[in-house]
C-alpha cells in the first residue's frame, strides 16, 4: 500500500541518482545542486507554544539536536498492541468503536468544525469512505495517488463542516489551512 506522495522531478542527493543512472543504462542528467534551502522548521521558536507528533523522530544524535534548538521535550508513547489485537479480535467492540467515530464526526460537522480522520494504509479508507457515503457525508481524499486531487482535498480540508479522509500521508509535511469559521467552531 501507498503511503508517501510521488515527486515528478525530484532526484536524490550525493550522486545516488546519477550511479541509478549508469547502472540501467540510462542517459545521466545534470546533477541537481541546492545553493540554499529554507523549511518550516525555521519558523518553529517564532511560536509560543509548540508541539508535535511524528512516527520518525530518528536516532539518539537527531533528538539531542531537536531538544536543544528547540528546547523541547520528547517523549515515546508506546502502542498498547495487545490492546489492538483484542480490539480487532472483537466485532461486536470495533463496530461500536467505529459508530463513536461516525457519531463524532457526525457532531463536528454539525457544529461547523473540520474533521481529519487519519488512516496507516490506503485500503482502511476505502470501507470507511463508503459507510461516510452511506450515512450521506460528504469528504475528501489525500492518499498520495493522484496529486491534483490531494491538492484539492488538501486546499479544502480546513473548511467548516468538511470531512477528509487521508493516509499518514497527510501527517507528513502536508499543510491543511484551517479557515477562520472553522478555527471559532
Amino acid at each position: 500500500s501507498c503511503t508517501g506522495a510521488r515527486q515528478p522531478g525530484s532526484r536524490w542527493k550525493d550522486y545516488v541518482h546519477e550511479m541509478l543512472e549508469i547502472k540501467h543504462g540510462l542517459k545521466v542528467k545534470e546533477t541537481s545542486v541546492s545553493y540554499a534551502a529554507i523549511d518550516q522548521y525555521v519558523y518553529f521558536n517564532k511560536y509560543e507554544h509548540l508541539t508535535g507528533l511524528t512516527g520518525t523522530i530518528g536516532n539518539e544524535e537527531e533528538k539531542r539536536a531537536i531538544r536543544e534548538i528547540y528546547g523541547v521535550k520528547i517523549f515515546k508513547v508506546l502502542k498498547n498492541i495487545e490492546q489492538e489485537k483484542k480490539i480487532k479480535s472483537i466485532p461486536r467492540i470495533e463496530k461500536a468503536l467505529s459508530t463513536l467515530a461516525y457519531c463524532d464526526i457526525l457532531n463536528n460537522i454539525s457544529k461547523g468544525r473540520p474533521v481529519l480522520v487519519i488512516f496507516n494504509y490506503i485500503d482502511e479508507i476505502n470501507d470507511f469512505a463508503e459507510e461516510l457515503s452511506r450515512m450521506g457525508i460528504g469528504y475528501g481524499i489525500i492518499d498520495g495517488q493522484d496529486a491534483e486531487s490531494d491538492k484539492i482535498a488538501i486546499d479544502r480540508a480546513g473548511e467548516p463542516g468538511r470531512v477528509t479522509v487521508a493516509t499518514i500521508i497527510a501527517g507528513r509535511g502536508t499543510d491543511i489551512k484551517v479557515s477562520k469559521a472553522g478555527l471559532k467552531a
